[in-house]
């Protein structure tokens, strides 16, 4: 029983690796444009893919599936987000300005961590 996992090659964070769970156990990693097949220890079995705090949904996994990883839907925009605000805080002056940053990081990640950034679907297999 195994399922077959692609990286989409438009996933963000691109030159890190996406750490892969199978019922809630690290079985491996993930690069980019890779293409990787997997051992379920169940016949059904729950998957979801981490990395630096931000998760994907938890996805149901069988044997013969092809499951793609990509960017959730809203992901876009919360570069753009990022973005406007890094431009907000750059007009600060002081020691305000490396405060304003810092709880801009500190918020990507707390954000991120409270929401599914990384997107599973079931493809048919092409």
């Amino acid at each position: 029983m195994a399922f077959i996992l692609i990286r989409d090659t438009e996933v963000a964070a691109s030159f890190i690796k996406f750490k892969i769970e199978i019922n809630n156990e690290d079985v491996g990693k993930i690069a980019q444009g890779e293409e990787k097949e997997f051992t379920l220890p169940e016949e059904e079995s729950v998957l979801q893919i981490k990395q630096f705090g931000s998760r994907s949904n938890k996805l149901v996994v069988n044997d013969g599936d092809y499951i793609e990883i990509s960017n959730a839907p809203w992901f876009f925009w919360e570069f753009v987000s990022l973005f406007i605000l890094g431009i907000i805080v750059s007009s600060f002056e002081g020691p305000a300005v490396w405060t304003g940053y810092a709880l801009v990081i500190v918020g990507y990640f707390v954000f991120n961590y409270f929401v599914e950034s990384i997107k599973l679907t079931k493809r048919n297999k092409e």
